[in-house]
């Protein structure tokens, strides 16, 4: 039987807006959106909700953010999040 092993992300907030400040694209940002919602169930980091959907939103608008959240949660896809 193989181990099992889960990652996750600390620092959520810090990384999230920096990927939006250096230009990456809504995809990529999903990406690290779904790591911060499984750290955060799993009580490894507080991700900033407010600060980081501001951060998106400024970007690319409420349409932005929307797709970036539909985007996470469809990479979660029926992933239990702890």
């Amino acid at each position: 039987m193989e181990p099992q092993f889960q990652s996750f992300l600390v620092c959520c907030t810090a990384v999230i807006t920096n990927e939006v400040s250096k230009g990456l694209t809504q995809k990529q940002i999903s990406l690290t959106y779904a790591m911060a919602i499984v750290s955060e169930h799993a009580g490894v980091d507080r991700p900033d909700w407010p600060r980081i959907n501001g951060s998106i939103a400024d970007r690319w608008g409420l349409k932005g953010l929307e797709r970036v959240k539909k985007l996470a949660w469809k990479r979660l896809g029926e992933r239990k999040v702890k």
